[in-house]
């Protein structure tokens, strides 16, 4: 029986070995992402704004707009102040989440921007895939809230869901696929 124990006790740690390898190994790839954005930042007066668009080839989402599929995209954007020497301290963080659900009998798109509240109906497909892959004089932060002659990054995240299920905190250990790009600046 004690021999028995022990071969099941070197299965089981084994396996968690195992699992424990194959989370660390997955984790760069899901979370490293693609660099696939055009990004550019404008300084005004009192507002760093942000343009931003998804470089990709839209067929796949076009396809599932067309096939009925509820998509949203969930841009996360990020402001870092550079230290040299230490980790980046961030400065700013703002979610933006648009959804598109498709109404297959009158070929029209709902347009939901779920951070604001704001919804709108359009007939027109290209205008619903720039609404999800665009994000155009976006706000990100108050001017005020950073100092001159300091460097700073800017930093998008990109997660699409398609479907109607949201995904569960365990998906995040899996990881998905994400769009990443990166944009540094300082103040004059």
């Amino acid at each position: 029986m004690d021999e028995r124990a022990g071969r099941v006790s070197v299965y089981c740690r084994r396996a968690v070995w195992a699992l424990l390898l194959a989370v660390i190994l997955r984790a760069p790839m899901a979370w490293a992402g693609q660099e696939a954005v055009a990004l550019h930042a404008d300084i005004e007066k009192d507002v760093i704004y942000c343009d931003v668009q998804l470089g990709q080839n839209p067929k796949a989402l076009i396809a599932a707009l067309n096939d009925g599929t509820q998509v949203t995209f969930t841009w996360t954007i990020k402001v870092y102040e550079v230290k040299p020497y230490w980790f980046n301290t961030q400065v700013a963080s703002v979610h933006v989440v648009h959804r598109v659900i498709p109404d297959l009998v009158t070929r029209r798109w709902l347009l939901a921007d779920l951070t604001t509240g704001i919804h709108r109906r359009t007939g027109s497909l290209q205008e619903a895939v720039d609404f999800l892959t665009q994000l155009q004089h976006f706000p990100v932060i108050d001017r005020s809230l950073l100092h001159a002659g300091k460097n700073y990054v800017l930093e998008i995240q990109l997660e699409e869901d398609k479907g109607e299920i949201e995904r569960g905190w365990w998906a995040r250990l899996w990881g998905h696929e994400q769009t990443t790009g990166t944009l540094a600046f300082s103040l004059p």
